[in-house]
């Protein structure tokens, strides 16, 4: 189905390889995909496009954006109601956000979203199945793959029950995508790598998932966004 994107900053609806002499120096690329966000001004930058799904909702507060998602909501082939906070990116990038979230119930998530379509994406969330922890898995050509599941007790980004601040990072170098996460007082931890083939021209963002199928809206704070190459 259509999604309905909507550009925050106006409220609007939306090979050929050349040889290079070796004698002559090349400046080096500059990055493409340098962007720093606390979500604590007034308004939202607006390269950022908004799906509200379901309608979810948004609030930018002094502790960050504060995404809400009601409930049945979920980013699957047969789902695509959750709502989401996109920006567009080229080539390699290495993204991440702090959030703080408290999950109860299974499957409720927050976190990072790499978008190409509704078939190929990827999400990185801090999500509670059978337990607390971090969710790693993506869709290609409509085929998902679970990576970290925190519906299995070999998860290898488990967390202790009462954690709710998480910060995610997700990073390409070529078709390899890595998943990180990190507490506070501890390193970076490698979730895990994949190669997933694919385009350069993505869009990356923010997500909150909330699929069981009665109940309140669950609600994600979301800080600290950056990216880089």
């Amino acid at each position: 189905p259509a999604r309905n994107w909507i550009l925050v900053g106006t409220g609007q609806a939306t090979s050929q390889v050349t040889h290079v002499p070796t004698h002559v120096a090349t400046p080096p690329v500059a990055c493409r995909n340098t962007f720093n966000d606390q979500f604590n001004g007034p308004t939202l930058d607006s390269a950022w496009l908004w799906d509200a799904g379901s309608n979810g909702t948004y609030t930018l507060t002094r502790q960050g954006l504060v995404m809400t998602s009601p409930h049945s909501t979920d980013l699957r082939s047969w789902n695509m109601a959750a709502p989401r906070m996109l920006r567009p990116l080229t080539g390699d990038f290495t993204v991440s956000v702090s959030t703080t979230f408290m999950p109860m119930k299974a499957y409720q998530g927050a976190g990072i979203v790499l978008w190409q379509d509704e078939n190929n994406f990827i999400r990185l969330e801090h999500g509670y199945g059978r337990a607390n922890g971090v969710t790693y898995e993506y869709s290609l050509n409509g085929k998902y793959v679970r990576v970290a599941d925190t519906y299995v007790a070999t998860n290898p980004a488990r967390l202790a029950s009462n954690v709710s601040s998480v910060e995610l990072r997700l990073q390409r170098y070529g078709n390899i995508f890595s998943a990180w996460m990190h507490q506070s007082g501890s390193d970076w931890m490698r979730i895990s790598a994949s190669a997933v083939p694919f385009s350069s021209n993505l869009s990356v963002g923010l997500l909150v998932v909330n699929t069981i199928s009665t109940g309140l809206p669950i609600t994600a704070t979301f800080s600290n966004f950056k990216m880089g190459c």
